[in-house]
């Protein structure tokens, strides 16, 4: 297969891709997988996935279970509040349960340790998420938890079989049980994809649910890291979350996070390096160093990029790739194996200007969607907001024009908008639609973080959406 073949397959998700192949190791990372963090916050598509992905891979030397949101079923977990704790810490309980059982059915995968082990326990560890779930739902017994190795048998507790014990005491023995018995390998237990049920926040009643099982399950990961490290142990859970999910979490022990939680950042540098990496790895697949610059050539055959009215404006072709991004690898990944696609239907044999414009519009169509999955949590009507934009049909303009056409859009359609006019500007700055301009340079969230929205300053619409919004 040619290299350009091989880009053109590259995936946007880190669920469908090679991890040992295309994996870009980051200081992130190190600091990962030496237990210093818990907690790996980040944007939508900054590499948190990926990150989980390669962490989940196994060797003989480690252990690891990768749990989605996607894997729970909501309503078991909802049901489960232990009501000794107050709001929102109710969940604590089930979430060091399910912990502590994961964490057992990989010492079970370990021969090294599960040849201490008879065969009765083995089995009761070999478990999945619906068992160690529904577990819970009845009542734990003895027998469940094979009471008498895990010491709630004996004359404190007659007939075993049957005897219900609480989800607290459950949690006391396997705890006890995992301490006496790990041993110096890693075990990573990693919880991803922990928006699945954030589409519904906006539901009172369910978001304070929502939020309660984020912060109970931070609370059991903090839990189980410190009683990991008083041991000497190397037992990680480690929570993915998005930015916008993590800073609404309504926990006073937040700041306390941070010093547990690396932010999943990237500069133009990174994504260079990224990039290079991966163009490299496309043509080599068992390299182990890309030199800088090594892959571009590799792929492409420019360096720089015409642009604008009469093509008069010039620029680093990455450069102008990444404009055309939230600076985030997925966008790269997109954009990059876009390019290679239209290179192939052309004929071409290395990606060149050309079929970097051939894949504009599909690559603006991809952006587009990225940001409407992410808007309609809070706002199922966002189509009509991006019509408005459409409509409106300028790349830059003021607070009241766009207000305006909000109205006129919102009407036409018998609607009338969820949100005021304020809010709806602050969400598409959140989400990067839109930015302010400044004496010709363009400020987005996600390249002046510490900055927000100027409702007096002039609006300009992102790059990268340009041309699925229809807007020149």
């Amino acid at each position: 297969m040619s290299v350009l073949n091989e880009v053109a397959q590259w995936q946007i998700e880190a669920t469908n891709e090679d991890p040992h192949r295309y994996f870009f190791h980051t200081k992130d990372f190190e600091k990962i997988t030496s237990g210093s963090m818990s907690f790996v916050i980040g944007r939508k598509g900054s590499g948190k996935t990926a990150i989980a992905e390669r962490l989940a891979q196994r060797n003989h030397s480690s252990f690891s279970r990768k749990l989605s949101f996607r894997d729970f079923p909501f309503g078991l977990l909802y049901s489960r509040p232990d009501d000794s704790y107050s709001h929102p810490h109710q969940y604590i309980t089930i979430w060091r349960y399910v912990i502590y059982r994961y964490i057992c059915s990989m010492m079970v995968e370990n021969q090294d340790v599960a040849r201490n082990f008879s065969e009765s326990i083995c089995k009761k560890f070999q478990i999945d998420i619906t068992d160690a779930l529904d577990l819970t739902v009845e009542r734990i017994t003895g027998s469940e938890l094979n009471a008498s190795f895990l010491g709630v048998s004996g004359s404190k507790r007659k007939n075993t079989e049957s005897v219900p014990i609480s989800l607290s005491e459950a949690n006391k023995a396997l705890s006890d049980f995992i301490w006496s018995n790990v041993d110096d390998c890693p075990y990573f237990v990693l919880f991803d994809e922990l928006d699945e049920d954030y589409g519904r926040v906006l539901e009172k009643e369910r978001r304070e649910e929502y939020f309660s099982l984020i912060v109970g399950l931070f609370q059991a990961i903090e839990l189980i890291s410190a009683e990991s490290k008083r041991h000497g142990r190397k037992v990680m859970p480690i929570a993915f979350l998005r930015d916008d999910i993590f800073e609404l979490c309504p926990s006073q022990d937040r700041n306390k996070w941070l010093d547990k939680a690396t932010y999943l950042t990237w500069t133009s540098t990174q994504l260079r390096n990224l990039l290079n990496f991966r163009l490299y790895r496309a043509a080599n697949p068992h390299a182990r160093v890309a030199k800088p610059g090594e892959g571009w050539p590799l792929v492409f055959d420019v360096v720089e990029t015409r642009f604008g009215t009469k093509r008069k404006k010039k620029k680093n072709t990455f450069d102008y790739l990444l404009d055309h991004t939230f600076a985030r690898p997925r966008d790269i990944v997109h954009i990059v194996r876009e390019s290679a696609r239209q290179s192939i239907d052309m004929g071409l044999e290395r990606i060149n200007n050309a079929a970097i414009t051939a894949a504009d519009l599909e690559h603006s169509r991809y952006m587009k969607r990225e940001v409407q999955a992410e808007f309609l949590p809070i706002m199922e009507e966002n189509d009509f907001v991006f019509e408005a934009i459409s409509v409106m049909g300028k790349q830059l303009f003021r607070y009241n024009e766009l207000k305006e056409r909000l109205a006129m859009t919102f009407n036409s359609h018998g609607y009338k908008c969820p949100l005021t006019d304020a809010q709806v500007v602050r969400m598409l700055y959140r989400f990067n639609v839109i930015g302010n301009e400044e004496s010709g340079r363009r400020f987005f969230l996600y390249n002046s973080s510490s900055r927000s929205v100027d409702l007096e300053g002039n609006l300009c619409v992102h790059r990268g959406l340009l041309k699925a919004l229809d807007v020149y």
